[in-house]
């Protein structure tokens, strides 16, 4: 056990090693449960799931103010602004930006403008309503069809768009998912 958590201590995260150990012992529950082993080791204290308390970063309205209003950007770097932002204003995961986009928006009875369509990850249909002008501005801008950019050429411009703003102690803190936890927050 200890020589594996070193392993992969040496490779991953502490709440990645922990992650993984959790994996493991449930694999091990059930092997056991199926009488294929009758090894008990992994359940002893000694062998336990590691996990270390992380200060997740989110971004103030403040924050999205700069950079929102943020000129004379490069063009990729305008781009991964623009598609972060959404993912601020809508709370959604990377994995759906791309579903922000006119053939998923529609009107309530209300007025109110919507997105509806399925999650990639939980395979939940959800209502976004489209409540910050910001938004609709940033899709207006690209009339309605978010540009593509890869996930991690995203976290590499969003940074990099954070300094050019004056948020340097953040810049290195912020991903994709800084988006949705920032989206929670304000």
């Amino acid at each position: 056990y200890k020589q594996f958590v070193m392993w992969l201590g040496e490779r991953h995260a502490p709440n990645s090693v922990g992650k993984t150990i959790k994996q493991l012992k449930t694999v091990m529950q059930a092997a056991l449960d199926e009488d294929i082993h009758s090894n008990v080791a992994f359940k002893k204290k000694t062998f336990k799931v590691t996990s270390v308390l992380e200060d997740k970063l989110a971004l103030t309205d403040d924050d999205l103010d700069l950079l929102y209003k943020a000129n004379d950007l490069p063009n990729k770097l305008e781009k991964a602004r623009d598609l972060f932002l959404m993912g601020c204003f809508t709370l959604q995961r990377v994995s759906d930006w791309h579903k922000i986009n006119k053939e998923n928006l529609r009107t309530l009875s209300d007025g109110t403008k919507v997105f509806e369509f399925t999650q990639k990850k939980t395979g939940t249909k959800v209502l976004i309503p489209m409540l910050d002008p910001r938004l609709e501005a940033i899709l207006k801008k690209y009339d309605y069809i978010p540009p593509k950019i890869p996930d991690q050429k995203i976290n590499d411009y969003i940074k990099i768009v954070c300094r050019k703003v004056g948020l340097e102690e953040k810049a290195d803190s912020v991903t994709t998912h800084t988006a949705r936890r920032t989206g929670c927050t304000i």
